[in-house]
């Protein structure tokens, strides 16, 4: 059984209910829209496993260094990060991939805690820190025109196992295929 199996397997049934349920009934517009539907269809899986997850979108990350980046989902557990999603939205498009990569190799190098940060928070609360687990899932999930988009083998392999993809292609009069 693969590291985070419960969660790969959420992912790619929120990744499915998202794209054959708001995508196909055009409701999704920009990558925002997508967050917004997949983090809904994301909460419903752990709903059903009865698992406790926080997700946080879009959260500044401090890194040990003090690299900062800004995932477009994070979703942790009480005490770890646990997964780390970047989104690409280009339906009409191929996909450019490099920044999205950059970042989960970030993560998947980083063997130290890192802290998620609100700057625009105002309220009583300090900025929490979490270690990322060995085992993070470190996803690239990405709707785009044309075939299947070739990914740099040099970020995949500092990834390794712990990478999941979910591709959605887009073709002119044509439902969504979802390899």
């Amino acid at each position: 059984m693969s590291a985070r199996s419960l969660l790969r397997s959420q992912l790619r049934s929120a990744w499915r209910r998202t794209m054959r349920g708001p995508y196909s009934g055009r409701q999704i517009n920009s990558e925002r829209g997508l967050q917004v539907h997949f983090c809904i269809s994301l909460l419903t899986e752990f709903t059903k496993s009865a698992v406790g997850r926080h997700l946080f979108v879009e959260p500044v990350v401090l890194f040990p260094d003090a690299t900062k980046r800004y995932p477009d989902l994070v979703i942790c557990n009480a005490r770890r990060v646990i997964g780390v999603i970047e989104f690409k939205y280009t339906p009409r498009a191929r996909p450019i991939v490099g920044k999205d990569m950059n970042t989960l190799h970030r993560f998947a190098s980083s063997g130290k805690s890192v802290v998620l940060a609100n700057d625009r928070f105002r309220g009583i609360a300090e900025a929490k820190q979490y270690s990322v687990a060995p085992d993070a899932v470190l996803c690239w999930a990405a709707v785009y025109a044309g075939n299947l988009a070739e990914l740099p083998a040099r970020a995949l392999s500092s990834i390794g196992s712990r990478f999941v993809r979910l591709d959605a292609i887009t073709r002119d009069g044509d439902e969504v295929e979802i390899p």
